[in-house]
């Protein structure tokens, strides 16, 4: 029998998970302002118009829910698009004895991320996600991304970068989560379909697709 072909792995923006303390905050592009403070050499307020005129980077991320239950509906994969967030940081004099970024966020939400992992893992100011504007629901305007990671680890509505000199607790982590592994590997099979009968002797095709961390295939 005729097998169904791989799905379209990139999730859409109206259907792409949401998951948030409260409501989503508005924020206006004319007043919007990323304050960049604490440990840094040059304290600076940004423009959204000041991020769009950074270089552009872009990255394919798969991101899961640390709530999701075994097969549930909070993952999904799309193309961010933004900024450097290291080459920002490093760009205004990372200051003597920085080791963390505490993100604050305009819904009341905080995380934090080491520079090590900014560094490293190729994390990203978004702006875009999959061609458009960030939509509102998913942080707009600004949304961190560390792929590889949970959603915890991704805050949205970002307004304000706090370099720090130590570990602080996330918001959930407040509440006893643990918030700092990457995702562990998840793998699922399209076809051929449960309940599918093959013939013996008589090739047919598996299809399948396995992310985790920072790896996906």
């Amino acid at each position: 029998p005729e097998q169904p072909g791989f799905p379209d792995f990139i999730t859409d923006n109206d259907d792409y998970f949401v998951t948030r303390i409260g409501g989503a905050p508005t924020l206006e592009e004319d007043s919007y302002r990323l304050a960049i403070t604490g440990l840094i050499a040059h304290e600076i307020e940004l423009t959204l118009d000041d991020l769009r005129m950074l270089p552009t980077t872009e990255v394919l991320n798969t991101l899961e829910c640390i709530g999701n239950s075994s097969n549930g509906s909070f993952v999904g994969t799309a193309e961010w698009a933004g900024f450097s967030l290291n080459d920002l940081l490093v760009s205004q004099g990372i200051g003597l004895g920085a080791t963390h970024a505490r993100f604050g966020c305009a819904d009341g939400y905080w995380s934090s991320l080491t520079l090590e992992q900014i560094e490293d893992e190729g994390v990203i100011g978004a702006l875009r996600m999959n061609g458009d504007d960030l939509p509102a629901e998913q942080g707009y305007p600004l949304r961190i991304v560390l792929p590889g990671y949970y959603g915890v680890k991704h805050p949205a509505w970002v307004t304000e970068i706090e370099l720090i000199s130590g570990p602080i607790d996330d918001l959930y982590e407040t509440s006893g989560w643990d918030c700092s592994p990457p995702m562990p590997v998840d793998s699922k099979i399209f076809f051929p379909t449960s309940g599918t009968e093959v013939a013996a002797g008589v090739p047919f095709d598996v299809g399948g697709a396995a992310f985790g961390g920072t790896r996906v295939a």
